[in-house]
């Protein structure tokens, strides 16, 4: 600090010194941790895929898309998400084709780029199949 007089002279100066700080981090961080792939009894060439949606961030975010992309190429599907707190999760449903090795889906959570997330390496993930549908 200084304090300036008339002329532009110098009447004194201080300095002041303070311990560094850490401004937490606010924004939001969604990431896709799981998919559990079931089969479906009546539909033996389809799947249930639930994946769990996470905000691991410090504050809410939303709205958003979660974007299910099937590994046989087959067309994609988008749920909405309106909100999702900070440290909560969700899970979302899709229903695709039956997973293998060769095909096994991505789920994409905020496909469509909307909201200011923190880390998007985390946001996507595929589907682990079960042993027995890899054959």
């Amino acid at each position: 600090f200084r304090w300036i007089g008339a002329h532009d002279r110098i009447l004194d100066s201080s300095q002041l010194i303070t311990p560094r700080c850490r401004e937490r981090e606010l924004r939001p961080d969604l990431s896709v941790q799981s998919i559990a792939v079931t089969a479906l009894p009546d539909h033996p060439s389809q799947d249930l895929y639930t994946a769990v949606i996470a905000n691991q961030g410090n504050s809410a975010a939303g709205p958003f898309s979660v974007l299910f992309s099937p590994g046989d190429g087959s067309a994609t599907t988008t749920r909405p998400i309106a909100f999702l707190r900070a440290h909560d999760s969700r899970a979302v449903n899709f229903i695709g084709p039956a997973c293998t090795t060769a095909t096994a889906p991505t789920v994409t959570a905020d496909s469509a780029l909307q909201i200011h997330d923190l880390n998007r390496a985390n946001n996507a993930l595929t589907a682990t199949c079960p042993a027995s549908a890899n054959g």
